[in-house]
């Protein structure tokens, strides 16, 4: 019942996140660009999507920031999406879509987006989803709105999409929100499949660029996670779709300069890796386009939209983009010598950043395929406007990832747009040498839609009956999945404990397990639980402070309990019997419960 509680709510917020940006789609519609059309209805759906999506996510920031985050107010959000749905269409007539789509496609799409929820059923843990983009989310659940977690790594990213892990956190658990996630996922798929329609005028195409997107490893490595990269790579496809459509016709097409600035503005809202894109873009109206005044608008709306989490970051901290901007605004939370050994692993990653490593940086990401596409560059000459803004997008994007931090998944947001040049590469690549051996393709072309839907087809189904087993797989295997997971079992035993030793734990090496504990859990790399205050250095390397040490520091934290991993390191326990209790110990670690409780303050 757990799961189809997922399948079914993933839906629900698929349909009404439609229903409230199909809505506020068509008021603008009305205002700014009457006699629009749109170029096929997988196209339509995918930008009401986004903005409904968008439109939930900054609503759901508000009411957290008033304290009003709860099942009653997104309920109360559905009501309002179906009634202004009910009453705009009612006002209004329908936006004309001009290509008609294949049902048969519209079942490959479903196949697609219900496989996508599935993989949702996976135990949580991947890393980063365990260690804080869930956990800021059931902190906002828990407190009815958005609160400060100074124990969190991150407390001051960006955090539209832990918004939407919270509303799937209100309605049911961690598989809520990797369902949530999915949606997302599939969403952009359906934004590639529609963009690669609009221009190719075939489905072929959108479902090669679809597998190339779904199979490259930055984004493949998290799917079914509660991960963000890939739902915000989503909004920044969707910002660049929009600007792309905007170029066929500048003075018709105004009201998509206002969907694109708002996809931004949810981007930008989600992850920083999406302020270069946004500077990307403003800089292609401005220079390329020669439209001054209409990238300043949309500078301004993206911003305005975009800005709320970075005026609470400055608001808190004085840093409004905490913590990179700790050498320029100050420090928060973290250190000087925090902020220099963050920095220093991201630089880590990959190759040195010299163009004479290009080529290896590509191969340790694992991006040989979608570097590929920037080869279409060859036709450049020919490259339609629209392909264009894709192209030097995803490139100038490529450049700055290669140039930053190396890190495989932050390289998402350019995937997809490559995955469509990598397509139009193809296509032209064919056309060419066909004229070359003068092949006549007239009579596959007129076969061509037809073939490409039965491919679609097919292809959708083992997808789904791939990823049907590996869900049946993961119902079976969950809590065998969650005993493997490194600190699942000491947080448990921690959970038993709560009721007499309090909500407080230290917790030494189980940064990823926070969210496996249901009260606070104290103890980071970075920040005011950093790990050296219950750690000294000695002859012989870095170890646990003394019994009567630790317990002072621990009473300092009013925690009565520690967990420490000791994978891989030397740990006596015995040498803490005399103030500790040793509730449990096993492989991955060790659990300390003090025998006198620190008093609450």
């Amino acid at each position: 019942m757990q799961y189809i509680n997922v399948y079914v709510y993933s839906w629900l917020f698929l349909a009404f996140s439609y229903l409230l940006g199909a809505s506020i789609n068509a008021l603008l519609i009305q205002r700014y660009s009457q006699g629009f059309s749109w170029p096929n209805l997988s196209l339509k759906l995918f930008f009401d999507a986004c903005t409904g999506i968008t439109t939930v996510a900054l609503a759901a920031f508000l009411l957290g920031v008033a304290g009003w985050f709860n099942k009653v107010t997104m309920a109360g959000m559905a009501m309002l999406a179906v009634w202004l749905y009910w009453h705009t269409h009612r006002k209004y007539q329908s936006t004309p879509v001009v290509a008609k789509t294949s049902r048969w496609l519209w079942l490959a799409l479903f196949l697609l987006a219900s496989s996508f929820i599935m993989q949702g059923f996976i135990a949580p843990g991947h890393w980063d989803d365990t260690s804080y983009h869930l956990p800021l989310a059931r902190g906002y659940v828990e407190n009815g709105g958005i609160v400060l977690d100074p124990w969190v790594r991150f407390p001051l990213f960006p955090q539209n999409i832990q918004m939407l892990f919270g509303i799937g956190l209100l309605f049911g658990d961690a598989h809520m929100a990797q369902g949530f996630n999915g949606m997302l996922v599939f969403l952009h798929c359906l934004g590639i499949h529609a963009v690669c329609q609009w221009l190719f005028r075939n489905a072929l195409p959108g479902l090669i660029a679809i597998a190339v997107f779904i199979t490259t490893p930055a984004i493949r490595i998290s799917l079914g996670y509660a991960y963000i990269d890939i739902a915000m790579s989503l909004f920044c496809f969707a910002a660049v779709a929009a600007i792309a459509l905007w170029t066929q016709n500048k003075e018709k097409n105004t009201f998509l300069l206002l969907v694109s600035a708002l996809c931004m503005a949810m981007a930008v809202g989600s992850k920083f890796l999406a302020l270069p894109l946004l500077g990307i873009l403003v800089a292609w109206m401005a220079i390329v386009e020669r439209q001054w005044r209409k990238a300043l608008v949309f500078a301004l709306v993206a911003g305005f939209f975009g800005s709320g989490w970075y005026l609470r970051s400055y608001v808190i901290s004085g840093d409004p983009v905490h913590p990179i901007g700790s050498p320029y605004f100050g420090h928060f939370l973290w250190t000087e010598a925090d902020w220099r050994a963050q920095a220093a692993e991201q630089h880590s990653h990959g190759s040195a950043k010299s163009l004479l490593n290009l080529m290896d940086a590509i191969w340790k990401a694992r991006l040989p395929v979608i570097a590929c596409a920037f080869l279409s560059v060859l036709f450049i000459a020919r490259m339609p406007p629209p392909l264009r803004l894709f192209y030097f997008s995803s490139l100038l994007y490529f450049l700055f990832w290669f140039y930053s931090s190396q890190v495989m998944r932050y390289i998402a947001p350019a995937v997809g747009m490559a995955s469509v040049l990598l397509v139009y590469a193809i296509s032209q690549t064919t056309l060419m040498l066909a004229a070359w051996n003068a092949i006549r393709l007239r009579p596959w072309q007129q076969r061509a839609s037809s073939i490409a839907v039965v491919l679609c087809v097919i292809a959708s189904l083992c997808y789904f009956q791939k990823s049907t087993q590996h869900a049946l797989h993961a119902i079976r295997t969950q809590q065998e999945k969650l005993d493997n997971t490194m600190g699942y079992t000491v947080m448990q035993h921690a959970n038993a404990l709560m009721a007499t030793h309090g909500r407080n734990m230290i917790g030494i090496g189980f940064e990823n397990a926070r969210f496996f504990f249901h009260g606070t859990l104290i103890g980071d790399i970075f920040g005011p639980g950093r790990y050296g205050q219950f750690e000294r250095w000695d002859e012989n390397g870095v170890s646990i402070l003394p019994e009567q040490a630790l317990a002072e520091k621990m009473q300092a934290f009013n925690a009565s309990m520690i967990a420490i991993n000791t994978r891989g390191k030397s740990f006596d326990s015995q040498q803490y019997q005399h103030l500790f209790s040793v509730p449990y110990e096993g492989a991955d670690g060790v659990l300390l419960t003090l025998k006198q409780p620190p008093r609450s303050p």
